[in-house]
């Protein structure tokens, strides 16, 4: 029983320039593909920029207000996880 290396797109027929030419007509798709997704991607992004961008223009205070409580909330976790590994050392220390 004899096996062949078949292409897998069912060409039976084809050699080796057969499979370059599928491999490079793949690899085009490929491109153009990550080409558009790339695109889409920056307009989304800058869609996005600009409408955050409005809306923190037209309610600044909210904003500023939601900004600095974030700020505060992450700093009271970073200072109480922070002091809390030091209590642990200090006591693994003695």
């Amino acid at each position: 029983m004899e096996h062949t290396n078949a292409p897998a797109s069912g060409d039976q027929t084809g050699g080796p320039d057969s499979a370059v030419g599928h491999l490079r007509s793949s690899w085009e798709h490929g491109k153009e593909a990550a080409q558009d997704v790339k695109r889409t991607a920056t307009k989304s992004r800058s869609d996005l920029s600009g409408g955050v961008d409005c809306y923190v223009k037209s309610n600044p205070k909210p904003v500023t207000l939601g900004a600095l409580g974030a700020g505060l909330v992450l700093g009271f976790l970073t200072g109480t996880l922070a002091s809390g590994s030091r209590q642990r050392s200090a006591s693994e220390a003695r």
